[in-house]
């Protein structure tokens, strides 16, 4: 993404990761809530949504 130019280069990529993969393993495994498709595509969607708008 940031290669392509939908990010821009100060984008911290891991701190992308994070945001994406944490709900991902929270949910089941602190609150063993269910998770559903649209779940995790909202949770795949947060990092690079938050960085497009500079927030991380």
């Amino acid at each position: 993404m940031i290669a392509r130019g939908n990010l821009p280069d100060i984008v911290d990529v891991e701190q992308i990761v994070h945001l994406a993969v944490a709900p991902i393993y929270y949910r089941p495994l602190v609150t063993h809530e269910a998770l559903t498709t649209q779940d995790t595509v909202r949770a795949a969607d947060s990092g690079p949504a938050a960085a497009r708008v500079g927030a991380i």
